[in-house]
């Protein structure tokens, strides 16, 4: 950087927006943004903005980067999704996979490598509870194909 930041927006319409983060190679904004009448996650190009696309089809929510900038994780309802670009530079996103699908977590987060995950996971009113999983998709092995 040079000369005196100047702040910018970067979503400013008339929706409500959330869970914005760029992606770890600094070229990509994803957020949730309820402008079709419910939540669902899109990206697009940063800074300029352009390139933008709707990412879930079902409604989502808290979009997470995966450390390799080229799969994207979501919330969607009871379901965790991940969306894998297989061109990064484009983010044009492949079919979303269902990792798995519970009532039992709020939040999440993955782990650098990919292979593990921390959940926040509600299990008991009025308190919250972290589980770290590890190799978690070896669990997937075991779920039944869509």
């Amino acid at each position: 950087m040079s000369g005196e930041p100047k702040p910018f927006g970067l979503l400013t319409n008339q929706w409500n927006e959330s869970s914005a983060s760029i992606s770890p190679d600094g070229k990509w904004l994803t957020y949730a943004s309820d402008e079709s009448g419910r939540n669902e996650v899109y990206v697009q190009s940063y800074p300029a903005g352009a390139n933008r696309r709707q990412i879930s089809n079902e409604g989502g929510e808290l979009p997470l980067w995966a450390r390799n900038g080229r799969e994207l994780f979501y919330k969607s309802g009871r379901k965790l999704i991940a969306v894998e670009s297989a061109e990064p530079d484009t983010f044009i996103p492949g079919k979303p996979r269902v990792l798995f699908e519970g009532d039992f977590f709020d939040r999440f987060d993955v782990s650098p490598d990919g292979k593990e995950l921390l959940l926040s996971v509600r299990d008991v009113p009025g308190f919250t509870r972290f589980h770290w999983i590890q190799n978690w998709t070896t669990l997937l092995k075991d779920q039944p194909k869509p």
